[in-house]
Parts: C-alpha cells; sequence; structure tokens
C-alpha cells in the first residue's frame, strides 16, 4: 500500500511539473516558472534554439511574453521521451496568436522549452 502510494505520488509530481509551466506561462509568473527549471535548459523561441541557465531561459521568455500577451494554456499530447523523461504538449494562446508549446521534464524539472508558430 505505501509502495502504491509513493508511486502515484512520483508519477503525479512529475506530471503536475509540466501542467504547472504551462499555467505559469500563460500567467506570467516568472519566479515559479524558475523554480520547476533545470539549471541548464535548452530553449527555442521561433527557431532560435540554445542551451542556457535558468535565469537567461526566464529572461527570453518575458521578451516572448511581452511582444505575445498570454491569453489561454491548453494541454494536448504527453508521453515518455528518451532517458527516463515526459514530453507534453500545448497550444499557448496569445493576443498575437497562437503558438505550438513543448516541454521536457526529467526528474520533475522542465529540460527543454519550445515555443514557436
Amino acid at each position: 500500500m505505501l509502495l502504491s502510494l509513493l508511486v502515484v505520488t512520483a508519477l503525479h509530481a512529475q506530471t503536475s511539473t509540466a501542467s504547472q509551466m504551462g499555467q505559469y506561462i500563460k500567467a506570467q509568473n516568472y519566479t515559479a516558472a524558475q523554480a520547476i527549471m533545470a539549471q541548464q535548459l535548452t530553449v527555442n523561441f521561433n527557431a532560435r534554439e540554445q542551451k542556457v541557465g535558468k535565469a537567461s531561459a526566464i529572461s527570453q521568455l518575458k521578451t516572448f511574453l511581452s511582444k505575445n500577451q498570454p491569453v489561454a494554456y491548453s494541454a494536448k499530447h504527453n508521453g515518455k521521451s528518451e532517458n527516463d523523461s515526459k514530453f507534453y504538449t500545448g497550444t499557448l494562446k496569445t493576443e498575437t496568436g497562437n503558438f505550438d508549446v513543448y516541454f521536457i521534464v526529467k526528474d520533475e524539472k522542465v529540460i527543454e522549452l519550445c515555443i514557436e508558430e
């Protein structure tokens, strides 16, 4: 019974990381978003991919969202990815249009964040 509870809790923690990230982006809650990012992560905003520290990732996210004011976020798909990670996709609706959002989560931290048209 205890083992089952621990497994369910661990699965819920990883799932909630990605759903929280989408909501944090929508709400522009940069402090909370930064807390669930890995120290180093890959970011891709409109086909400009790079590996950066989380402070730089937040700075780039702020710049992107200042030009694309969020209205809504909806989760679409999720599944297993390589190296014991999970992927999540969704749609970010903004005042300037809709963007595809992609996260990779490993060890309860976002290790990749992609937002593109």
